[in-house]
């Protein structure tokens, strides 16, 4: 049997103790995500953090006239043209509300109305459900629902959505009221 001096063992458990542990915060910042809640309507959804680039007063939103599901109108951000959607029939009022911008790394997809934002909190990845029987234009942005039922609003489905929209959109021609099409 090998005897260790005294100095050695305290230097062996100094170092232990001096060592990273990983301690249960750590932990859970691993498996967890964060993200914005946020009340459209009666509804809550969460936007991961990720995808949210700024926050800010809706001032003025200029409705579309036949616009579908879920573009609502056109709002003035940092001297661009915003697209503005909403989600079901929560229409907003003007001057009432926030814009969530929502993006993809530095590409703006789209600014999602709100009544009001209410907390910013960590999820559990894990413990995020797909959506189970949606309809309409929730069917097409949500990805998943968090264990207190919140609908996950994912920014890849937002961006697929209007790109689709718009492309419908350029493939169908108007025509004016002297039949030529424009």
């Amino acid at each position: 049997m090998i005897k260790r001096s005294d100095e050695e063992i305290l230097q062996s458990r100094a170092k232990a103790l001096a060592s990273a542990r990983v301690d249960s915060a750590s932990l859970a910042e691993a498996t967890h995500d964060r993200y914005l809640v946020v009340l459209c309507g009666t509804d809550r959804f969460v936007i991961a953090l990720e995808s949210v680039m700024e926050v800010f007063r809706a001032s003025g939103v200029t409705p579309l006239p036949r616009a579908a599901p879920p573009l609502w109108g056109l709002t003035s951000w940092r001297g661009s043209i915003l697209p503005v959607i909403t989600i079901d029939e929560s229409l907003p009022g003007q001057g009432s509300g926030v814009i969530v911008i929502i993006a993809i790394g530095s590409r703006v997809i789209a600014g999602l109305w709100a009544n009001q934002v209410e907390s910013e909190i960590a999820i559990d990845r894990n413990t995020i459900q797909p959506p189970h029987a949606l309809t309409g234009i929730r069917a097409q942005l949500v990805s998943g629902v968090t264990p207190d039922a919140k609908s996950v609003i994912d920014a890849e489905s937002v961006a697929r959505l209007l790109d689709e929209r718009t492309k419908a959109n350029d493939q169908t021609a108007a025509i004016n009221s002297s039949g030529i099409k424009v």
